[in-house]
């Protein structure tokens, strides 16, 4: 039997998902409608999509009436954090609103062009895949299509439940269509009942829709390194040296439920020389932990580097960064406790203090102090700071002296090359479009460099990006 590619909903479930593997490729589901209305069967469908390791899709069905930019958010915040490695991206369906549960004054119509483009620019700003089903916005079809949105296209024919080449897509639709729906009354083994079933035109491979696109952030491993913990688990007591190759060492980044303070070295060299030096600690198994016998500094005066310090020593996490420091710098800011850390590094004048929400804010270098008492840690790899000033074009700003969320620009392709540069959001620069995802991107590199926060990209804020530096 041919592979078959059903799109369901609460109305048609999985009954087997053992069958449905073996009949579907991938699947596709409803997620939400408008602003209101999460489909009930959603939390089932992606758990049993990821336990059973098939390919999903999920889309909002757009109404009527709703502005198109809040009915693709609505879709992102019902479905984030639910979504795993088998989500593939987000789908708009627009087509004249029939569902059961549409509000009785919008049954019959057809979403608006101005809103059904605003959704899938939203969706596309996020970064990813996407797909526009509709057969009734050829504008917006020649439009959107491109590397990373496909069409999906409905057109019946007798609905007969087979796919019937005398109904083919449409001439004008043709070059478009990627996903053909060819009928409503389809049957797929595994599932509850009829479903709509679809078929691949030619025009994009199935792995196209069955291969999630990694977004350049989400590619980012930062990775910290610290003093730990001891060989049983406690702050003081163990032998000395690394017992375990673990009680110094190295590990993937996290944030901590403190919160994190961050002091990122002024000097770009200073800043490797710490990833440098916290590397080698985690490497030389001859230091351990403990909280007890922080005897790192003796050690660096005697052997020069962590590498080289050859005898059993212990260090416990704020003493090891001091040590960091001293390696890095040449200067030593003294003893200090984590809880005494920030102000220590303060007076130093060797840092800038900068606010970090996720991963994406940290660079190679970067010392992290929890908010109060509790750890430190230096990240160690991931990404790299070069010090260098961004050589690109720089956007030439509108009339009004700023560009604002739903400006559209072949300058924001500009600004946003910078954007990716400077902070790896994940922007399409080839998009025109001033929307949802750049706008973010401008609050959070505002964020970073201390203007005001408010999304807009004027005289300050490109001062501000001449200046930056990575």
């Amino acid at each position: 039997m041919s592979k078959l590619i059903a799109d369901i909903s609460h109305y048609v479930t999985v009954k087997d998902w053992a069958k449905v593997k073996e009949a579907c490729p991938f699947l596709i589901c409803k997620a939400t409608q408008g602003i209101r209305i999460v489909d009930s069967y959603l939390d089932t469908f992606i758990k049993g999509c990821e336990a059973n390791h098939i390919p999903y899709w999920l889309y909002s069905y757009i109404e009527y009436a709703t502005d198109g930019t809040a009915q693709a958010k609505y879709l992102i915040e019902k479905t984030k954090g639910k979504v795993g490695p088998y989500f593939m991206g987000y789908a708009v369906d627009a087509e004249v609103n029939s569902e059961k549960s549409s509000r009785v004054e919008i049954r019959g119509k057809l979403p608006e062009e101005s809103e059904v483009r605003k959704a899938i620019l939203y969706l596309k700003d996020q970064g990813g895949k996407c797909l526009f089903y509709g057969n009734d916005y050829l504008k917006l079809i020649k439009e959107f299509r491109d590397d990373n949105c496909a069409i999906w296209y409905p057109r019946y024919g007798k609905d007969t439940g087979e796919y019937d080449p005398a109904y083919p897509v449409k001439k004008a639709y043709e070059p478009y269509a990627d996903l053909h729906q060819y009928t409503q009354h389809g049957e797929c083994p595994g599932l509850s009942a009829e479903c709509d079933l679809n078929r691949l035109t030619g025009k994009r491979d199935l792995s196209w829709f069955t291969t999630r696109t990694i977004k350049e952030e989400e590619k980012t491993v930062i990775k910290i390194g610290s003093a730990r913990i001891d060989e049983n688990g406690k702050a003081t007591g163990g032998k000395a040296g690394d017992q375990t190759g673990k009680e110094v060492s190295e590990q993937a980044f996290y944030m901590h439920s403190k919160g994190w303070l961050c002091f990122r070295a002024k000097d770009v060299s200073v800043a490797n020389a710490l990833a440098k030096a916290m590397q080698d600690a985690c490497a030389n198994n001859n230091i351990g932990y403990d909280q007890g016998n922080r005897a790192i500094m003796t050690m660096l005066k005697n052997y020069g580097s962590m590498d080289k310090i050859k005898e059993k020593t212990e260090t416990d996490c704020s003493n090891l960064v001091r040590g960091c420091i001293y390696q890095a710098a040449g200067i030593d800011v003294g003893s200090f406790s984590t809880a005494a850390e920030p102000a220590v590094l303060r007076k130093s004048g060797l840092f800038d203090e900068v606010e970090i929400k996720s991963e994406k804010d940290v660079y190679n270098g970067d010392i992290l102090v929890t908010k109060s008492k509790g750890h430190t840690v230096i990240a160690t790899s991931g990404r790299a700071r070069s010090g260098k000033a961004y050589t690109g074009e720089w956007p030439k700003l509108p009339d009004r002296g700023w560009f604002k969320n739903g400006d559209v620009s072949a300058e924001v392709c500009k600004l946003k090359k910078f954007l990716n540069w400077f902070g790896g959001y994940g922007l399409d620069e080839a998009n025109k479009n001033y929307f949802g995802k750049t706008t973010e991107a401008v609050k959070d590199f505002q964020r970073r460099t201390g203007i005001t926060i408010d999304g807009k990209f004027g005289s300050k804020s490109l001062e501000a990006a001449k200046k930056a530096k990575k």
